[in-house]
């Protein structure tokens, strides 16, 4: 295609990658592909129109800084089958844009993956397993000071296979060919580290063994996985863990990949992985950590105006009123049972956008739950009064048993709106009012009752200033 392509990694002897550089710096080379070796500082790009990030989730949180200083005003592409939190944050929140590969290969069959505690007579059946049907097996020892009495270990239950030993430490030539070697058949079983977690695609290669699996990341178990199960050969996955008790986060991490297990789960692992950890600090060194001061809902809520406000400066979020109500609304138990379904239904009503979306939850509520109590049915009220008043210059309603006073927005102070409108609108209500500016223009109504205080707000039509 008359595309200039290089290779840089330190695989390369230091001649080669002298002279790549070279290269690189008299723009002699248009596409250059490499390891992390890319991000040392002897690595100089004077026109850099194009950055892609393959599995991003190998680069640590320096390289990433590192990363981030190089694509400033770089067009970059980020591809990972398990976006590491605070990527997938940016993405939520619409700082980054993400789209999904949902379609397997075809022939491609789901890792059967299986939580065991650890004993050497399991090891040993697993890899007999795989070597009857003629496959090979990782055993993945993440120790490389105990590695080399795992591979004299496992030689010793079969002196027939070849058990070979493989880590980053290790001379690159030696680790190089051990590699080939595997992809060649020659090696029985790859005894190693974590360097196989990305960039091996050996379709022989069917069973992985996970030692000590509590100790790793989410995403890091499920790209480890990944290594088996490439072709159309059913593939195994066994994690290993001691036969004592795990913290609570281990255990969450390894029964979320024991239960994620489906073809293209990795966005499901991403967003488990992000509700365990946190999103932590979005730019920074921070890398996880929870927002617990003022709650992950609103965090999120209050980041993605703040991006919005950035991004579409033009587009003034509409406001929308806080309202305050004397009597009591919530979904009770003996209404809803079970707590989770409690907090959903507060969460639709939370992100509903028009009355019309309030009215279609709590004909679902009437579905399911039948009649709404009259606290419950208070909820749904609230809900529509709020989306009755988004946009209209009103920032804050209390409603009481016995009046009803609107608040509009300091900026408006009452100068936009048409106050003889609004008060022969009143006036034709029959009911009692006034005004005052008092710590901002508002309108003080009378009612009767909360029934009352609801069906007039709900009667919004002319109260809205006549340039909305």
């Amino acid at each position: 295609m008359g595309v200039n392509v290089s290779l840089l990694s330190r695989f390369q002897s230091k001649k080669e990658q002298v002279s790549i550089l070279e290269k690189i710096n008299n723009k002699g080379v248009d596409l250059v592909i490499g390891t992390h070796r890319l991000l040392s500082k002897d690595v100089v790009t004077k026109n850099l129109g194009l950055l892609i990030i393959d599995e991003e989730h190998r680069f640590g949180v320096k390289h990433k800084e590192l990363l981030r200083i190089l694509k400033k005003e770089v067009d970059t592409l980020t591809l990972t089958a398990t976006p590491i939190p605070r990527t997938l944050q940016q993405s939520l929140v619409g700082v980054r844009d993400i789209s999904r590969i949902n379609t397997p290969p075809q022939e491609r069959l789901p890792i059967k993956t299986n939580i065991q505690y650890f004993s050497w007579a399991a090891v040993k059946q697993q890899i007999k397993r795989e070597v009857r049907r003629g496959g090979q097996v990782y055993f993945l020892h993440n120790n490389i000071q105990s590695l080399p009495f795992v591979v004299n270990k496992i030689k010793g239950f079969f002196p027939s296979l070849v058990v070979v030993g493989a880590h980053g430490s290790m001379p690159s030539k030696k680790l190089e060919n051990t590699v080939l070697s595997f992809f060649d058949g020659g090696v029985d079983v790859l005894v190693c580290t974590t360097i196989i977690e990305s960039g091996l695609d050996v379709t022989n290669a069917n069973t992985v063994i996970i030692n000590d699996s509590h100790r790793f990341g989410l995403a890091q178990l499920y790209q480890i996985r990944g290594r088996v199960g490439r072709g159309s050969v059913q593939a195994y996955c066994w994690l290993l863990i001691p036969n004592k008790k795990l913290n609570e986060n281990a255990r969450k991490r390894l029964k979320a990949i024991e239960h994620y297990s489906a073809l293209g789960s990795g966005y499901q692992i991403a967003l488990k992985d992000l509700e365990i950890r946190g999103a932590g600090s979005l730019f920074g060194y921070d890398q996880s950590g929870h927002v617990n001061q003022i709650g992950y809902d609103m965090y999120c809520k209050v980041l993605k105006q703040c991006v919005d406000e950035k991004l579409r400066p033009e587009e003034k979020a509409p406001l929308v009123p806080l309202i305050v109500f004397d009597g009591s609304a919530y979904f009770s138990e003996t209404f809803i049972p079970l707590a989770q379904d409690r907090v959903f239904y507060y969460q639709r009503l939370s992100v509903a956008h028009g009355a019309s979306e309030v009215e279609a939850v709590k004909k679902e509520l009437l579905d399911r739950f039948g009649e709404l109590p009259l606290f419950s049915n208070n909820v749904i009220s609230i809900a529509k009064i709020r989306e009755f008043f988004v946009g209209c210059g009103v920032k804050k309603i209390y409603i009481r048993d016995s009046s009803v006073k609107i608040c509009f927005s300091d900026s408006q102070n009452g100068q936009n709106f048409d106050l003889t409108a609004l008060q022969n609108k009143l006036s034709s209500t029959g009911r009692g009012f006034r005004f005052g500016n008092k710590k901002g223009f508002f309108a003080l109504v009378e009612t009767g009752s909360f029934n009352d205080a609801f069906a007039f707000l709900t009667d919004f039509t002319g109260l809205v200033p006549s340039n909305n």
